[in-house]
């Protein structure tokens, strides 16, 4: 089977996935949309449980390309603010998957550790930029308590924008300001506009 083939049915697996509100995921009707046949998605898959959990994993694929994607930054402050905004924009080009991926499940059907999945770009990518900011002295406190603090603010603006309660000119400029509030928490420099621009 063609990658472009299975890209498709994940695509509609994920979107069949959200318009039930999580509850379930009719095979038959994923092939049809797909324009293929139950026996191939078993083939390629290995039946529902197969496809739940490549969703899950097709999901983490996506967001820990973009995030090495991120060109890197002298100060680990700006390299903060530019993991959450890609995380931010992650969710809004790809909503179905994101939802998969941190929320709503199929009944019935557990992704095998779901909770490394979450951990790996935690380690990766936040974890690093965290530890060289308190190495510099521009942070100081507990990392995972900074750190949970951070990905809470982004999963609460994108969570607001999927559900359709906020819809402001510039979210990813009231993000940047939200992440400033929490480094100034953390005895962080006195940040102004450097980190903001085009304000």
């Amino acid at each position: 089977m063609a990658n472009t083939l299975k890209n498709i049915i994940l695509e509609v697996a994920a979107d069949e996935v959200m318009a039930s509100g999580g509850k379930s995921l009719v095979l038959r009707s994923v092939a049809q949309r797909s324009g293929t046949t139950t026996q191939a998605i078993y083939t390629q898959f290995g039946g529902k449980q197969g496809l739940v959990e490549a969703l899950f994993n097709e999901g983490w694929s996506r967001l820990t390309a973009e995030l090495k994607a991120l060109g890197p930054k002298s100060n680990p402050l700006e390299s903060l603010m530019d993991i959450g905004l890609c995380y931010f924009r992650f969710a809004h080009k790809n909503p179905n998957f994101y939802q998969l991926m941190v929320g709503r499940s199929v009944p019935n059907i557990a992704v095998p550790e779901r909770q490394n999945k979450y951990t790996g770009p935690w380690q990766t990518f936040t974890a690093v930029a965290l530890n060289k900011a308190i190495s510099q002295k521009l942070l100081s406190g507990d990392i995972e308590e900074i750190g949970y603090l951070l990905w809470a603010t982004c999963h609460g603006m994108i969570d607001l924008r999927i559900n359709g309660f906020v819809q402001h000119n510039d979210e990813e400029l009231l993000l940047k300001k939200a992440g400033i509030g929490i480094f100034n928490t953390f005895a962080g420099p006195s940040l102004t506009s450097n980190l903001l621009p085009n304000v």
